[in-house]
């Protein structure tokens, strides 16, 4: 226990028609911050929809709450929020949270959706109405390999290397990583799920710690072990329903490699630890090219909630709504709090971003960070030299999210390398040799993984 106390002090101190209605007041809704033409809402418990015995006809009838201005051009269509039965456990959490009564309702692109979240807002037989609001990962900076450069693990108050030659550092400014690895260095039973864009499985640093689920037969397009989720052999990509976890963005490749990174195999880097990542990709892509992509709360919810049924007991969230922080309430992003408040009732670790917009989150909310359950570490950025993260020679401009009530901790999230995707992407590397697929970034979402490493060893 000693051994274990000094461990965790040596690296977690860093740093339709039908029922009446209701009158309910909104604030408008901005229009650049959801999917066009897509609704959440949460039926109340014993709501005259779940006594339609015909699952087609009861979803069908949901997606007509949305009224007649839905339907100009197409007819609506509903879906749930939780496709698949878990674990009777798991079952009972996400039923206990009401997660079995949201829905998404599909509409024409051009519908106004301001108008339909109040109208529905209004219905006696709805707990919540809200747009699907779209997630950002946080923004990363990329340039290009060895744990001598990693001067969150070891930090020799050298100039720092080619991600930033004009940062001067501070000697053992860094998370002790070394005298951590004497005691341990992560069990491989130990599962962190990184809900992000997806991950490159084929990078040599990172392929060796990928989860395999070892009850699932690839490719066969049976759900063998009977979880919900089709061919999930490494994770699931919740957002197109099937076992494509590549990185459709290039974030999550970066996160995993400060992670789980292969250590001691004479390549590349080394992550903090040495468990098992699990992919779980909730971005899309809907276009060729590389910066055609996107991510709603909707998905999102879907990747936290897989992650429990997949046995993650660390959840990495680096990514944040789109809402403003200036005017977000508690009333915002409802659906994706349900769905880290089951995390919690289960009993899983989520690491969340404090954000890279430099706001006060004492004052200004990001989600997930600002839902202030018991089971979630909000993290800032620091530097090499102990501080929060600022442009170089400007302390005075706090790029880092911070909060003396609201962020516990800071962790490094400047000029850190790391590694990268290769392919058709927009953080990917083009080369074709793999000793370049490496990259540094900044940000809070770096910050956040450095984070989940160190509860992995831990844990």
């Amino acid at each position: 226990m000693t051994r274990l106390r000094a461990l965790t002090l040596a690296l977690i101190a860093l740093v339709l028609v039908g029922p009446g209605k209701k009158a309910s007041a909104t604030k408008p809704v901005d229009h650049s911050s959801y999917a066009a033409g897509e609704v959440i809402v949460k039926l109340k418990r014993g709501a005259p929809q779940f006594d339609i015995a015909d699952v087609d006809k009861r979803l069908m009838t949901i997606a007509q709450l949305a009224g007649e201005q839905s339907r100009e051009t197409i007819e609506p269509s509903a879906e749930p929020l939780v496709r698949t039965k878990a674990s009777p456990r798991t079952s009972e959490i996400i039923s206990d949270r009401g997660l079995d009564r949201v829905f998404v309702i599909k509409l024409d692109q051009n519908a106004d959706v301001g108008q339909i979240v109040s109208e529905l807002r209004m219905r006696d037989d709805v707990e919540y109405a809200e747009p699907n609001y779209l997630v950002t990962f946080g923004s990363v900076i990329p340039n290009d390999p060895n744990f001598w450069e990693q001067w969150p693990l070891f930090n020799s108050g050298d100039t720092l290397n080619e991600c930033n030659p004009n940062y001067y550092a501070t000697a053992n400014a860094d998370i002790k990583a070394y005298q951590a690895w004497d005691i341990t260095v992560g069990s491989p039973d130990v599962i962190i799920a990184v809900v992000d864009t997806g991950i490159d499985l084929t990078h040599p640093d990172i392929a060796r710690n990928i989860y395999t689920n070892p009850r699932e037969i690839p490719g066969n397009g049976i759900d063998d072990d009977h979880n919900g989720y089709v061919d999930d052999v490494h994770g699931y990509n919740v957002a197109e329903q099937n076992g494509d976890t590549s990185d459709a963005v290039g974030h999550g490749t970066q996160i995993a490699g400060i992670i789980a990174a292969e250590m001691n195999n004479r390549i590349g880097i080394a992550g903090v630890c040495q468990s098992k990542i699990l992919p779980v990709r909730f971005y899309r892509r809907f276009g060729p090219g590389p910066t055609q992509y996107d991510a709603t709360i909707a998905d999102a919810a879907r990747g936290l909630l897989y992650s429990i049924v997949a046995g993650a007991s660390i959840i990495n969230a680096s990514w944040r709504t789109l809402l403003n922080a200036s005017d977000t309430t508690e009333q915002d992003a409802l659906a994706l709090r349900d769905a880290v408040q089951v995390t919690s009732d289960a009993g899983v670790l989520l690491v969340c971003i404090a954000g890279n917009e430099g706001f006060n989150l004492d004052y200004s909310r990001i989600y997930p960070a600002s839902y202030g359950l018991p089971n979630q570490i909000v993290v800032a950025a620091s530097d090499n030299n102990d501080e929060i993260w600022h442009p170089l020679g400007d302390p005075y401009t706090i790029r880092s999210g911070f909060g003396p009530k609201s962020v516990d901790l800071a962790a490094p999230g400047v000029s850190v390398l790391t590694t990268e995707a290769h392919g058709n992407c927009f953080l990917c590397s083009q080369e074709t040799d793999p000793s370049k697929w490496y990259t540094c970034a900044d940000g809070t979402s770096i910050s956040a993984a450095f984070v989940s490493g160190v509860a992995a060893l831990v844990k």
